[in-house]
């Protein structure tokens, strides 16, 4: 009789767990006893309802997170489901031999991300086809410029675009904005930067940036660091192709540092130091526009220190090409013309996530840096090709094109004026 109600019970609790999960029973024959229950158990099949999908890559299951394998714990499912998936497309600019842009798109959140380039570092001879190079045959250093996710689907697309003879060598950084990172939102172990991936990829890609702009887990990744007001410039060993140094020359005044004693202490309380005295009389031979200007005519890459849009944004001329990779400094998407049928042309967006809204190093300081960027350089390209928006095609002669992009600048000016007097941003100064 004990043993009859102990089966009673077991069979109903099976029947119970049974609404939850599938089993499969062996069949029984005859009077349940101690031994034939043992036996029961043993058969017993158990179908996990929340077992791992058949394709990893399918993380959106119905009710809440899946219960992982065995190794990966529920809060690495978490922030994994939490993270957004980029896809990345190399479309070719048409008219610009060599040059394409990556294009970023957020799978599920439609977060912003910013459009970043391929360049050859020197001009592609072009084929028949107007505005086509023929890759396969000619080899060509490229240079990225910033960093977008990395995926091996990526890097194949680059790859193919580049053809078999031609190399990846350089990623130049315009601003940390331009950085992706692989991380889920307000989670601050999460964040981890692509470049890194990028390097594994592809073991000797120089990567450079400015010093202000190179976040902490970057740095061992940054093989050039730029410090100073520069310019600095970059030659293409043209028919070397066994040595390439891939290093920036400082073609302006560098930086110095002086060691501290009594003599310096005197000459700094006197009002000018020996060294600056020095620097004084070396500066109309060594570092006047004139000179440094001539530097720059026999580069193939000319960087430009240009603050603003964060502390240490660069701008990146290539003048035998007529193009300037500008960031952020250089604001010319438009997105005002179906809503502001007066306002015709490329200029400063008004959304939340535009050119202003997105400034760290204050409005003022960023109109200071492309005024002076497009007054000593319109003269060297003729498209821009910025961190929001699509390329700008410039006409005319380099002073119609000054009068067209400080028209924009001034359009950037007097909205940021009026975003800092109404309180959505500040002037930079606490950043």
């Amino acid at each position: 009789m004990h043993i009859k109600t102990a089966s009673i019970h077991f069979l109903l609790v099976l029947k119970l767990i049974d609404n939850a999960f599938s089993f499969t029973i062996a069949p029984q024959k005859g009077p349940i006893t101690s031994l034939t229950l043992r036996e029961l158990a043993a058969n017993v099949q158990v179908t996990w309802p929340f077992a791992e999908p058949s394709n990893a890559d399918e993380t959106e299951q119905r009710g809440d997170f899946q219960i992982p394998n065995t190794g990966v714990s529920v809060s690495d499912e978490i922030e994994n489901s939490a993270k957004d998936r980029f896809v990345t497309e190399v479309v070719p600019i048409k008219g610009l031999t060599g040059v394409a842009q990556l294009v970023t798109t957020a799978v599920r959140t439609g977060s912003f991300e910013p459009v970043r380039y391929l360049v050859p570092l020197s001009p592609l001879p072009k084929t028949k086809k107007e505005g086509e190079a023929d890759r396969s045959v000619h080899a060509a250093r490229y240079a990225m410029i910033d960093i977008p996710p990395y995926s091996p689907q990526l890097l194949g697309q680059i790859q193919r675009f580049l053809g078999k003879e031609s190399i990846l060598a350089l990623a130049l950084i315009t601003n940390r904005d331009a950085i992706h990172y692989d991380s889920a939102p307000a989670i601050y172990s999460a964040r981890r930067s692509d470049l890194k991936l990028w390097k594994e990829a592809l073991p000797d890609l120089e990567v450079v940036a400015y010093r202000l702009d190179i976040p902490r887990e970057c740095r061992p990744f940054v093989t050039q660091i730029f410090d100073g007001y520069g310019p600095f410039g970059l030659k293409d060993a043209i028919g070397n192709e066994a040595y390439f140094n891939a290093s920036f020359t400082e073609l302006g005044r560098p930086l110095t540092v002086e060691e501290w004693d009594d003599d310096l202490a005197e000459d700094i309380l006197s009002g000018q130091t020996e060294a600056e005295q020095e620097a004084d009389l070396n500066e109309n031979d060594l570092f006047s526009p004139e000179d440094i200007r001539l530097k720059e005519d026999s580069m193939d890459i000319v960087a430009v220190y240009t603050p603003g849009h964060s502390f240490g944004s660069m701008s990146y001329l290539f003048p035998s090409q007529n193009l300037c990779f500008s960031g952020y400094t250089i604001p010319v998407e438009d997105t005002r013309i179906e809503e502001n049928m007066g306002i015709g042309g490329a200029g400063p967006a008004l959304d939340c996530r535009g050119y202003i809204s997105t400034n760290k190093g204050g409005i003022g300081r960023q109109i200071e840096s492309a005024v002076s960027l497009v007054q000593s350089y319109a003269d060297r390209f003729k498209v821009v090709l910025p961190a929001r928006g699509d390329p700008l095609f410039l006409d005319g002669d380099h002073e119609e094109r000054k009068r067209d992009l400080l028209e924009i600048l001034d359009q950037y000016k007097m909205i940021g004026d009026i975003y800092e007097r109404l309180g959505i941003l500040n002037d930079g100064d606490s950043d």
